[in-house]
């Protein structure tokens, strides 16, 4: 695994908050709308399994499937896989649970552990956007600093190296995106822009 993406995976943390419950609550009702063929959900309806088994078996083990992973992160910070209750998921997905009505039944009990998961979660309650930002800089950063030089460019220095980071981190903040790389630093990147002719090539044949 490259040492930069190993980085992102030990500070995961700043990426989750209570928010997340809302994500998994949002994707267990579009599968129970689903299930129950209410409002859109009845367009994605599966007639064979509707037909073999009463009911859509696959979108009834998603929905209890995501509202048991929104439960644990919001408990404990992390989603295992595979999933401790595979077996439970396994029974439903082969249309041996039992009924629709038992299906809806363990549902609306995971849906209220879900939101009480959530009041009770030591998770913040928003992410810290700001530190997200520096982490993905510094991680791009990272990446390009140990990457094969590129033909035409200068190395960064320790100085450029901080001077870069923090331009890229104003360009996050101000912009909502990472600037193009040869944007950092004058010594960073020195290619041509995108619509200027490659150097070993006649203007005339680049415009082609």
């Amino acid at each position: 695994m490259p040492k930069p993406w190993g980085e992102v995976q030990r500070h995961r943390q700043v990426f989750l908050s209570q928010q997340a419950a809302q994500q998994f609550r949002g994707f267990a009702e579009a599968q129970l709308r689903r299930l129950q063929g209410i409002g859109t959900g009845k367009k994605g309806q599966r007639h064979e399994l509707i037909g073999a088994h009463g009911y859509d078996i696959k979108a009834a083990m998603h929905v209890i499937r995501l509202l048991n992973e929104g439960i644990e992160l919001m408990r404990s910070g992390t989603i295992t896989l595979p999933r401790p209750e595979k077996d439970l998921l396994i029974t439903i997905r082969t249309g041996n649970y039992g009924s629709l009505e038992r299906v809806l039944t363990l549902a609306t009990f995971l849906f209220r552990e879900l939101e009480e998961g959530e009041a009770k979660s030591g998770l913040p309650e928003k992410v810290d956007r700001t530190r997200i930002s520096e982490l993905v800089s510094d991680t791009y950063l990272r990446f390009w600093n140990n990457s094969p030089a590129t033909p035409g460019c200068q190395p960064l220095s320790s100085l450029d190296s901080i001077n870069t980071a923090c331009q890229n981190r104003g360009n996050l903040q101000k912009h909502g995106s990472l600037a193009p790389p040869r944007n950092f630093a004058g010594k960073q990147y020195e290619s041509p822009p995108r619509n200027s002719p490659a150097p070993d090539r006649p203007a005339h044949e680049a415009m082609a």
